[in-house]
């Protein structure tokens, strides 16, 4: 739960890149989160994508953008490595450059998860296609922030297949972005009943595989 909680705040300061207020120091909190997640789970380290895309999408990537992040970034494993280094267990550090292989693709129709991720994308994909072509006709600040967020929930999605150990946590990683995206399917329905009977099936949904 820790890191989902880490994940949020590193989120938060993606999406407020959208103001041009203290960007800098907003590029360097998210790079730091990152680094903290690093440090927890080494395959967040493709979070990293989702910060420069905010930065493509709302501001211009000079030096200042780019190497702020990566600042960020390193702070928490060099407190890691001096620390390490302290208790004289420095494998600690060097692990965390250790990949294990992208294996186990399987393993959420092996523990139950399959059902769970096939209806969470399911949904997913149907409001996508209720929401993007209107938000796509309108060129605002929203197109840029429905644009950041599929670009979050495919990283997301890629994080959730190739971490190693799966155990359903990794499914946290998808809530944030699927919850939004979710929401905005249901606000651009128009009838009260068929929105009523999608929440339904969302509920029932979630209740069914609960239950599994």
């Amino acid at each position: 739960m820790a890191i989902f909680i880490i994940y949020l705040l590193f989120c938060r300061r993606i999406y407020s890149l959208k103001s041009t207020k203290n960007i800098l120091q907003k590029l360097f909190d998210s790079g730091f989160w990152l680094g903290i997640l690093f440090v927890i789970e080494p395959f967040t380290a493709i979070l990293g994508a989702l910060i420069y895309m905010a930065v493509f999408l709302n501001h211009q990537i000079i030096l200042n953008t780019i190497l702020t992040p990566i600042i960020g970034f390193i702070v928490p494993l060099f407190l890691l490595f001096t620390y390490t280094l302290f208790i004289d267990k420095p494998y600690i550090f060097n692990n965390l450059f250790y990949f294990n292989s992208f294996e186990n693709f399987y393993l959420f129709s092996e523990n139950g998860l399959f059902g769970i991720l096939s209806f969470l994308l399911t949904t997913t994909i149907i409001s996508l296609f209720l929401k993007s072509p209107k938000v796509f006709l309108v060129n605002n600040s929203f197109r840029k922030n429905w644009i950041l967020l599929l670009t979050n929930f495919c990283i997301a999605f890629i994080y959730a297949l190739l971490i190693p150990v799966k155990n359903g946590s990794e499914l946290l990683f998808l809530l944030f972005p699927i919850s939004i995206i979710i929401a905005n399917g249901i606000a651009v329905i128009k009838y009260k009943i068929v929105k009523n009977i999608f929440l339904l099936l969302l509920l029932l949904g979630a209740v069914f595989f609960t239950l599994l």
